[in-house]
């Protein structure tokens, strides 16, 4: 019985140390959020103008990354990070196109909650705001 103890314990000290070692850090998930908006928002922007989002976030790609960085809260819980972001299409937009926001239609405002673990992430929900 105590073997089994001991042995149990050091298996979940073990996933502990493993789970520490390889919780993503901040930048990690920066470049998984800029994955995300090539893959989900990019198609969904209109007139012709999806075909030429990823090369414009492959361009911007510092830009977008500090634009993630200030709409993300993150929990560091150790073994795993908790990332909340808020994502719009029209702040990443130039001030100067605001006048003509009105005749885009653009897609909506989303809020993202993903977790951080192994290394990778998981989007667990996934909303739009209104």
């Amino acid at each position: 019985m105590k073997k089994t103890l001991l042995l149990t314990g050091l298996l979940l000290a073990g996933l502990a140390g493993v789970m520490f070692l390889t919780n993503p850090k901040q930048e990690a998930f920066e470049g998984f959020a800029i994955e995300q908006v090539k893959t989900e928002l990019c198609p969904k922007i209109p007139l012709g103008f999806a075909k030429q989002c990823p090369d414009a976030i492959a361009q911007n790609k510092t830009m977008l990354q500090g634009f993630i960085g200030q709409n993300t809260k993150v929990q560091n819980y150790g073994l795993f990070s908790l990332y909340e972001t808020n994502v719009s299409v029209r702040e990443l937009l130039p001030k100067e196109a605001t006048p003509f926001l009105s005749l885009i239609p653009l897609p909506p405002p989303y809020e993202l909650k993903t977790v951080g673990l192994f290394g990778g992430f998981i989007i667990y929900n996934a909303k739009e705001q209104k």
